[in-house]
């Protein structure tokens, strides 16, 4: 079969797409977030004077932070530079600071915590080094990606918005108060502490993202602006240092989604089928006089779903839409040619003016037609894949129920016999001539 004024050359690579999508229910493919999003993390110990860390991401354009803490007894060690693989820019973004003593003893620590930042416009895996002035009594790194953030802009305008706070004695909790100007933004805290316990989330609203001795980082998602918010940790009593900061989501636009529903061979447009866009929530969508289901106001990740007569018909993977999109949507609904026989005492025939009504589970009529007068053969397009129930009716008004069977649709031009299970008709009829012709 083949569709008239259309050029499948043109249309060739989306087609072949549109069949693989159509043919896999389970392939999973990465797609950008659609929203702030962490996007791994790592944490390492200092090793000498530096510290190696090994950063795995999934999405392109990703706000990469690392933290970095040191102790010494002498004096401050700092962080000199940050070097990766792929090569960055790292921009050193914040720093705080804080002297201790343990117990009575003598001797002075001089804690250190910083926060860096660089923008990686790729994925994958990230070697980053972090060179200090000298070799610490302590080290350790934190290393996270933040996906779908404003590259351009980065981090959120308000002058609260990169906070610091330090204890002025041995205290548990480190904690330290935000305030955004900017409503979705991605807020996360990172602390250190002469502590010798694991860390936790300070509240339900945060998550970790990395919780350590001695280095602990956690963040939230916020939809609308933040006023004095505490960014808090769980943890045993000791000296701290703690940075908190806030990202900002990059705008997102949204495109028009264009599905054109077709048959198992792309041959015919489909009428009046339940086509599921989900994008997040789902949209339903009764296809066209054309065969077209559209959206508008579409970004990032879409599962599409198709059903005919309540029978799902389609499944697609996960894909992206990033611009305007067209896709053609193959999906398994099959044309039929039903074989009609009847059997009469010792003689058996073709079936010739018959009626084929053609049923769902539910008894919904989806089609019904007439056996040919010299083939005893009825054609049926645009079934479902799936068992339905042919019943064989006769009679000048066909209400005489001859046959009725259950039937699995699955694949195209099936042909299904179907035998009349009673002879209640004559030759001739003034409305319609009825009968069987012999077969051979």
């Amino acid at each position: 079969m083949r569709r008239k004024h259309k050029s499948f050359a043109l249309l060739l690579v989306v087609l072949l797409v549109a069949s693989f999508l159509a043919s896999i229910s389970f392939f999973v493919v990465p797609v950008h977030a659609t929203g702030l999003a962490l996007d791994g993390s790592v944490t390492a110990q200092s090793s000498g004077n530096n510290v190696s860390l090994s950063l795995s991401t999934s999405y392109s354009n990703d706000v990469i932070i690392v933290a970095a803490r040191t102790v010494y007894t002498t004096s401050y060690v700092n962080v000199t530079t940050i070097t990766s693989s792929p090569s960055l820019t790292w921009t050193e973004r914040q720093t705080k600071t804080q002297t201790y003593k343990i117990l009575s003893l003598p001797t002075t620590y001089y804690q250190r915590l910083e926060e860096w930042y660089a923008i990686w416009t790729s994925s994958g895996s990230l070697s980053i080094n972090v060179t200090l002035t000298a070799t610490p009594t302590n080290g350790n790194a934190t290393a996270f990606g933040i996906n779908n953030a404003d590259i351009t802009s980065i981090f959120d305008g308000n002058s609260g918005a990169n906070p610091t706070n330090n204890s002025t004695s041995s205290t548990a909790n480190p904690t330290v108060n935000i305030t955004t100007s900017n409503a979705n933004d991605f807020v996360f805290g990172l602390e250190t502490s002469s502590s010798t316990g694991t860390p936790t989330a300070g509240s339900t609203s945060y998550t970790g993202i990395q919780l350590g001795e001695y280095l602990g980082s956690e963040y939230m998602l916020v939809t609308a602006p933040q006023s004095n918010v505490p960014v808090n940790f769980t943890l045993t009593t000791g000296s701290w240092c703690a940075i908190a900061d806030a990202v900002m989501q990059a705008s997102v636009s949204a495109y028009s989604l264009s599905l054109k529903i077709e048959d198992c061979d792309n041959d015919t447009a489909i009428v009046g089928a339940s086509v599921t866009m989900n994008n997040g929530t789902n949209n339903v969508v009764t296809s066209s006089s054309f065969g077209w289901a559209n959206y508008t106001g579409v970004s990032g990740s879409v599962i599409i779903n198709v059903t005919y007569y309540g029978y799902l018909v389609n499944s697609t993977a996960s894909f992206s839409v990033a611009s305007n999109t067209i896709l053609y949507v193959i999906c398994n609904i099959y044309d039929i040619i039903v074989n009609e026989i009847e059997t009469v005492s010792s003689h058996s025939g073709k079936l010739c003016g018959a009626n084929v009504t053609i049923y769902t589970a539910d008894g919904t009529e989806i089609e019904n037609g007439t056996t040919a007068s010299k083939t005893g053969q009825v054609s049926f397009m645009n079934l479902p894949n799936a068992t339905l129930t042919l019943s064989q009716y006769a009679g000048s008004s066909y209400t005489l129920l001859i046959g009725n069977v259950t039937q699995s649709i699955s694949s195209d031009n099936q042909s299904i016999t179907l035998t009349a299970a009673q002879n209640n008709i004559t030759v001739t009829d003034r409305h319609t001539t009825y009968g069987w012709k012999p077969t051979g």
